[in-house]
């Protein structure tokens, strides 16, 4: 889903764009990213605080391993190794690489990796939508 503003934003050091990924580009295996929300901590603790974590893009072939369902319009990642992930109510947020919105929280299980909405793949629709 697209948003589309009723009043102009004012952009500050609190409040600020973020480009869209390069057509059809995709994230190659281990690439470090910044998660956020205010999503679940430890599974069950809820927050009122906005926390991020950083972390890896799986491959695809070891992601399929996970979710035999995973198409072109999703990606994997998490840190397996020290257990960091997105989590219950951070769905909707950001998977940020390079400084360049390449994902969006999705769904997953209660380890590492989760899956994002891949961005790119959605690229000619949300520029159908924005031209509309």
């Amino acid at each position: 889903m697209l948003l589309q503003l009723t009043s102009k934003v004012t952009l500050n050091e609190y409040v600020k764009t973020i480009p869209l990924p390069k057509s059809g580009s995709d994230l190659p295996t281990g690439t470090k990213c910044l998660i956020a929300g205010w999503g679940l901590i430890d599974e069950d603790r809820a927050t009122n605080k906005l926390f991020e974590t950083r972390v890896s893009i799986y491959s695809r072939r070891k992601c399929t391993l996970f979710y035999p369902h995973l198409d072109w319009g999703m990606v994997c990642a998490g840190s397996f190794h020290q257990l960091k992930d997105s989590s219950q109510g951070d769905s909707g947020g950001p998977l940020v690489c390079n400084k360049v919105a390449q994902g969006i929280v999705s769904f997953g299980y209660d380890s590492p990796p989760g899956v994002y909405t891949r961005i790119s793949n959605y690229l000619p629709w949300i520029r159908k939508i924005m031209k509309e």
